[in-house]
């Protein structure tokens, strides 16, 4: 016993009728006859008919641009984390630069929250310490490292690897005392570890042989770029540990 498609279709809207005409790859040869001839028995203005047409292709043209955005996006998206999920993959240097300068500004952003906050709270103090100041010089700095890279200058690659991997320094030296005091800080672990690996993530990104010729600076700097950081760092942890004391 066959199907009564038009039986089934008979309530359905003129407009759901005509897609299944025009769609006739997508329904059996009955259900695509029975959609035509409810059509015909319902005689339909040619004016309505062309209005009922133009909706349907205009329904399609909607679906298509979703279609073609969403594979849009999965390809930009394949395509940035393609280093990741392949190592083995050639990067391509400036197109990553791209996405770098964009996560820069959106730090910059972030950068100059923190700042405003500190401020507020800098101003509710009686006493100051030179190192209060410290990371009032990102705003200034940030800005100038964003300029280099944009010019793809080498110094723009060593201040930036110099200032994630001292940083990276600075906060793993912080683990320990983190860690063992957390019960009477409450610190948070996740607000902790996430800006370690992020710094971590930036200097292994910096240092790919691709990315750092794109600056022009060859092992021998970024041996030197290492080596001058973690001098640097330990000698300014030094330092502050003498004057805090």
């Amino acid at each position: 016993m066959s199907f009564d498609f038009y039986g089934e279709y008979k309530n359905y809207p003129n407009l759901e009728l005509l897609k299944i005409m025009r769609q006739p790859g997508d329904y059996q040869p009955e259900a695509v006859a029975a959609a035509s001839q409810i059509l015909n028995d319902r005689q339909i203005a040619t004016e309505e008919f062309q209005s009922l047409d133009q909706s349907l292709q205009d329904l399609e043209e909607d679906k298509r641009e979703k279609i073609e955005k969403i594979e849009r996006l999965k390809t930009e998206a394949a395509t940035l984390l393609s280093p990741i999920l392949q190592p083995q993959k050639k990067i391509d240097p400036s197109q990553w630069l791209s996405y770098f300068l964009v996560v820069i500004g959106l730090q910059y952003v972030w950068t100059l929250f923190g700042i405003a906050k500190k401020l507020i709270r800098l101003h509710n103090r009686e006493n100051f310490f030179w190192v209060d100041y410290i990371d009032f010089f990102s705003v200034f700095y940030i800005p100038f490292i964003f300029y280099l890279l944009i010019k793809k200058r080498r110094w723009g690659w060593i201040l930036l690897f110099a200032d994630n991997f001292g940083s990276l320094i600075l906060s793993l030296s912080e683990t320990y005392i983190f860690f063992k005091y957390q019960y009477i800080h409450h610190g948070n672990t996740v607000s902790f570890v996430v800006p370690i690996l992020i710094r971590a993530a930036f200097a292994y990104f910096l240092w790919n042989d691709a990315i750092a010729e794109l600056f022009c600076v060859n092992t021998r700097t970024k041996k030197r770029t290492v080596w001058i950081t973690a001098g640097g760092t330990l000698l300014f942890m030094g330092i502050f540990l003498l004057v805090r004391s």
